[in-house]
């Protein structure tokens, strides 16, 4: 009788024990409630290699580290921030409150139930943020130093966030290298997809958001035009979508600008944003859109595709610096008048 018993309580115990590693191995990130100083805690930093001389720093959250299973891949989200919350290392992670999607709730939203996280840093001490061609290599070689040293990250579901100036650099980052990215969220963009760069989207998702009353990021000439753009295309419509507002927070010196409050919490509120519509590729309208389900359902669609004109190209398309303003009054009158122009590597970057 003792021996049955001594047996029962070892095989209830190593149930427990079982259960328990399931659970903890689940997750054991902190839940939102915990407030953002317990969920930042959470990161760590790190720093990549150099590539045309600038290396990119950046923070960046671990599923793995915080008790997800090390048995399973998960996806990489990429955040690219705007103008000002690059000032100092560690800013990245302070000046915006999507280290959120790190926390217990958020994480579970995600395809096996957990994401990467890193958010990048532009040398602003340097006088250079997103806008700036000459770091967005140094950005890929980060994300692929991260991925080599993260091996249960999912290279086949890298996922794209960028705003404002970071929008710009996002926009680069997904057409520069058409290998990469799978999906991108692209926020109040203050650039315009050229033909050529809609070309380079045309297996991939990518979900744009403006709104109509931005005092810097013009709507018609930004948002609308890359819309138009990769409209014209696409090789399925129905993996675009276009969210506009009428209006948005204002952000300091910028009026109806922050539309990116709007995936904070996966379009659960309207982030202070105001005549909130959301519709695909062929205009029909989306309800209730949650941008971490639409990212989840993502995955890399590979093409032969040359990924390295930009480093070695010396054109003036790939300039930084009073040459690049000058490349940009050009760039600006050839959209108004449709003039298309392919650069001298190869790719169309005009």
């Amino acid at each position: 009788m003792k021996l049955i018993l001594k047996k029962t309580l070892a095989v209830l115990l190593c149930a427990l024990m079982l259960i328990t590693s399931f659970i903890s191995g689940a997750f054991a990130a902190v839940s939102e409630s915990a407030g953002m100083d317990a969920i930042r805690a959470q990161w760590s930093r790190g720093e990549g290699p150099v590539k045309n001389n600038y290396d990119i720093d950046y923070s960046f959250f671990s599923p793995v580290a915080n008790g997800a299973s090390d048995e399973v891949s998960y996806p990489l989200v990429i955040i690219v921030p705007g103008f000002g919350e690059s000032t100092y290392e560690g800013e990245e992670l302070k000046a915006n409150d999507f280290p959120l999607w790190s926390s217990k709730e958020y994480q579970q939203k995600f395809y096996n139930g957990g994401a990467y996280i890193l958010i990048a840093r532009a040398p602003e001490e340097a006088a250079l943020n997103w806008d700036a061609a000459i770091i967005i290599p140094a950005l890929k070689a980060a994300i692929d130093d991260f991925c080599s040293k993260n091996s249960n990250v999912d290279t086949t579901r890298i996922y794209l966030l960028g705003w404002s100036l970071g929008a710009t650099g996002a926009i680069r980052l997904l057409t520069d290298y058409e290998n990469l990215i799978a999906a991108a969220l692209i926020f109040s963009p203050i650039y315009s997809m050229s033909a050529a760069e809609a070309n380079a989207c045309r297996n991939k998702a990518v979900w744009l958001f403006g709104c109509k009353r931005d005092s810097i990021a013009t709507y018609d000439l930004y948002t609308k035009a890359s819309w138009n753009q990769l409209k014209a295309k696409t090789y399925d419509s129905s993996k675009i979508r276009l969210t506009t507002t009428e209006t948005a927070p204002n952000t300091p010196m910028l009026f109806h600008h922050n539309t990116w409050n709007l995936a904070l919490r996966d379009m659960t509120d309207n982030g202070g944003c105001s005549g909130v519509k959301t519709i695909d590729g062929t205009g029909n309208e989306i309800s209730s859109p949650s941008v971490i389900e639409w990212l989840s359902q993502q995955s890399l669609v590979v093409e032969d595709a040359p990924e390295t004109e930009k480093e070695t190209c010396s054109h003036i398309c790939h300039k930084d610096g009073f040459m690049a303003f000058i490349y940009q009054i050009v760039r600006f009158f050839w959209q108004i008048f449709g003039i298309e122009k392919t650069c001298s590597c190869g790719k169309a970057h005009y």
